[in-house]
């Protein structure tokens, strides 16, 4: 059994629809991914810069005199 590529990509004239709507599709899981991926970062460098900030409070405090 042989493919007609040809013949799939076409696919008696819809291919253009079916195949751009596959190529969004993608498109858009990729952007999804990579916003969350962005945002995932940035939260755990938020929270990393605000874990120093507490510990340097913490530490300054415990050096206060009582």
């Amino acid at each position: 059994m042989t493919i007609d590529w040809q013949l799939l990509w076409h696919m008696d004239g819809h291919g253009a629809y079916v195949w751009g709507s596959y190529g969004m599709a993608l498109a858009l899981v990729a952007a999804e991914a990579m916003a969350l991926w962005t945002r995932r970062r940035a939260n755990r460098l938020m929270h990393g810069q605000v874990a120093q900030v507490a510990h340097a409070a913490h530490a300054a405090h415990e050096k206060e005199p009582a």
